[in-house]
This record gives C-alpha cells, structure tokens and sequence, in this order.
C-alpha cells in the first residue's frame, strides 16, 4: 500500500514545465471590471439580501414558519433575496481562493529563484 501511494503522489506531482505555467498567470480581469465588482459587491441591494440572511438565522423555526404562513409572497422574496447572497457569496469565496493561490505562487517565485540561483 505505501508504494501505491508513493507512486500516485509522483504521478500526481506537476512537471516543471506545468509549475512555471502556473506561475505565470495573467489578470483575471482588468481594473473596470474589478470597479464593477466591488460595486456590486457593496450595492444596497447585496446588502439587503446579507440582512434577509442574518435575520432568518436570528429567528427559530416557529417564527420563520408563521412568516411562511402569514405573508408567504414576502417570505418567497426573502427566500429569493437570501439565494441570491449565496450565490454571490460563493462567487466571492471563489475569488478570493483564487487571490490566495495567486499570492502563495507569487510567494513561491521568490522561493524558487533562490534555489534556482
């Protein structure tokens, strides 16, 4: 068992050429978009969908189904509202993964034009 696992770490291993494509990454976009993004990311509407959010986890099952029973067309747009700062959410984790690994090959360049030298 040990050697199968050697074996498919070092088949799993990035030749050099692959490591040095990967640390020479391009813009994901340019400054306009990155301005279109922050303003979407701090518009009202964004907001309002991370307060429906943070209301519905400070309220306890009870009060979230007579809200659904009450006045079920608000709840649908709370619900809709709460989707959408998921989704946008995840689109922001997404990129600042993304970010994170940039820096840490950012990082690694140095690293390795020392060992390199």
């Amino acid at each position: 068992m040990t050697t199968e696992s050697v074996s498919n770490e070092e088949d799993e291993r990035l030749s050099d050429e692959e490591l040095a494509k990967l640390a020479d990454f391009t813009p994901c976009f340019d400054d306009a978009a990155m301005e279109y993004i922050e303003e979407i990311a701090s518009s009202k509407v964004i907001g309002q969908h991370r307060r429906c959010m943070l209301v519905v986890l400070a309220r306890d099952a009870d009060t979230s189904s007579n809200f659904s029973i009450s006045d079920p067309e608000a709840f649908g747009e709370m619900r809709k509202g709460v989707e959408a700062y998921r989704n946008h959410a995840k689109q922001m984790l997404e990129m600042a993964e993304t970010a994170c690994i940039r820096l840490d090959i950012a990082d690694c360049r140095t690293d390795c034009a020392e060992v390199h030298a």
